[in-house]
């Protein structure tokens, strides 16, 4: 895997090529909450499953959430695929949603990228009780505090 950047110092283009040069390939968009987003030419028979593992996976996580498990298992993944239809003039787009605890869907290994499709990857956390914590507690804290000024200087 290597990157090929723009020729013009002001285009800020990158295509990243997964394919051998005289290989048949595809140029597909990788963009949202994934480790390397950018235009992807790939082999042919590539997967969804095999360009996103390319990609670097999804990676909205913070690094102090990713050594718990259990916010990985209240992680919903949801991938869209979309991609013009010129004959009917209009975007087709197919989706994907499952969590890391459950199967991957079969037809996201299986399905097979054609050019110029744009996969976009969003990760959704539902919130945990620290994250609840996170906005009380400052809140709590800044409510007590005034009291306590109140009480002892005002009063």
């Amino acid at each position: 895997m290597y990157a090929q950047f723009g020729e013009d110092d002001n285009i800020n283009e990158v295509l990243i090529r997964l394919v051998e040069p005289g290989q048949l390939a595809d140029t597909v968009n990788v963009w949202g909450d994934i480790g390397r987003s950018g235009r992807y030419l790939v082999p042919r028979d590539m997967t969804i499953a095999q360009l996103i593992s390319y990609a670097g996976g999804p990676n909205s996580l913070t690094g102090a959430q990713r050594g718990a498990g259990a916010a990985f298992a209240k992680s919903r993944i949801k991938v869209t695929l979309s991609k013009y239809d010129s004959e009917n003039r209009r975007e087709v787009a197919k989706y994907f949603s499952f969590r890391y605890s459950e199967r991957v869907p079969k037809e996201f290994r299986t399905y097979n990228l054609s050019n110029e499709e744009i996969i976009t990857v969003e990760v959704e956390r539902k919130p945990s009780f620290l994250d609840y914590l996170g906005i009380i507690g400052p809140i709590l804290g800044t409510i007590t505090t005034s009291y306590f000024i109140y009480d002892q200087i005002i009063r």
